[in-house]
């Protein structure tokens, strides 16, 4: 028997399990929305637009 497919939902969950290191984490979908978060509503939209940012930034830097 296959194991579920890993919904956003899920990989927070996995996350949350490897490690109590991780304060807040967010799934971004391809079309760039919130697919998941740790936090609700607003929270969760604050923390995808902020590692969206941090991933910008660093695809920028690399560029340079």
């Amino acid at each position: 028997m296959s194991a579920p497919a890993l919904t956003p939902e899920l990989a927070l969950d996995y996350l949350g399990q490897l490690s109590t290191d991780i304060k807040a984490s967010a799934v971004v979908s391809a079309d760039g929305r919130t697919a998941a978060a740790s936090r609700s509503g607003e929270g969760g939209d604050r923390l995808r637009e902020l590692t969206t940012e941090l991933f910008e930034r660093a695809d920028a830097a690399d560029d340079q």
